[in-house]
């Protein structure tokens, strides 16, 4: 008896955890932009830019993920190419990187 009331309350503990972790999943979940004709690609960068995309983490799930220079370079790559995308814009605050990152985002920018 003294076992099956242990189980029925891990597995209440075990649903608990997971429908945490759903609702914070789909707190988190954004909707992808709807891209219309004579769209502009707005870039902000402001604060780190990492190399490669982070590893996972249990923080990561509460926090805004950091930008990756490869995530950067490969949208604006796929703006260009992208017909309804008429013009790239960058809003540069106060970036941290280095020169050899900003030469890679210049070269992604030029045609």
């Amino acid at each position: 008896m003294m076992k099956w009331i242990g189980r029925l309350f891990a597995l209440i503990g075990f649903l608990v955890v997971i429908g945490f972790a759903a609702v914070i999943f789909l707190a988190k979940e954004k909707g992808r932009p709807q891209v219309n004709p004579g769209s502009v690609l707005h870039i902000k960068l402001d604060g780190n830019i990492h190399e490669t995309q982070t590893s996972f983490t249990l923080r990561s799930l509460l926090e805004d993920k950091p930008v990756s220079l490869r995530s950067l370079v490969e949208m604006i790559e796929h703006a260009k190419s992208d017909p309804n995308i008429i013009g790239i814009m960058t809003e540069i605050q106060q970036p941290k990187i280095g020169i050899a990152q900003t030469q890679e985002l210049r070269n992604a920018l030029l045609d």
